[in-house]
């Protein structure tokens, strides 16, 4: 939870929150969390769990791994639990494919059949029916719901 605490000059509180949900692509965004909190008084509650997506459009990343889901079902019960109208839910993960990463290259075929296969396609459609279900009763409350876009890989 990132909340100003102890400032000098310590001015109204925000009344709405941000909820932040995602793999280490949401970890990211730590320091501008902390200086948002104590620019704009505002609490963030961060829910990260390193190497589980949340909604990447890939089921077998997140939704097929049982301790990722585990995590997005808990996580997204006590958003549920603090929520409130007007409040934010950001949603960063990791949502396209590497070429490479720090221990192996993945090929040309590999990143084609992600992004481009009739499986992809398959779990792309899974993502968006589970993404609908999920986030409607946010929706619903009124939630101001923030997907990430990509951050740039190299």
């Amino acid at each position: 939870m990132y909340k100003p605490k102890d400032c000098n000059t310590p001015v109204s509180p925000n009344p709405h929150q941000v909820f932040v949900i995602g793999d280490s692509h949401a970890l990211a965004y730590s320091g501008l969390f902390k200086s948002f909190a104590i620019k704009t008084q505002t609490t963030i509650y961060a829910y990260n769990n390193g190497g589980c997506p949340f909604l990447s459009f890939t089921p077998e990343r997140d939704m097929d791994v049982a301790r990722c889901q585990q995590y997005s079902d808990s996580s997204l019960q006590d958003i549920a639990k603090r929520i409130k109208p007007d409040d934010v839910l950001f949603l960063a993960s990791l949502r396209l494919p590497r070429f490479v990463d720090q221990w192996a290259y993945f090929g040309d075929k590999q990143h084609a059949d992600v992004l481009f296969s009739e499986k992809a396609e398959k779990g792309r459609e899974r993502t968006i029916n589970y993404a609908k279900l999920t986030l409607k009763p946010f929706a619903d409350k009124g939630v101001h719901i923030v997907f990430e876009a990509p951050k740039p890989l190299f």
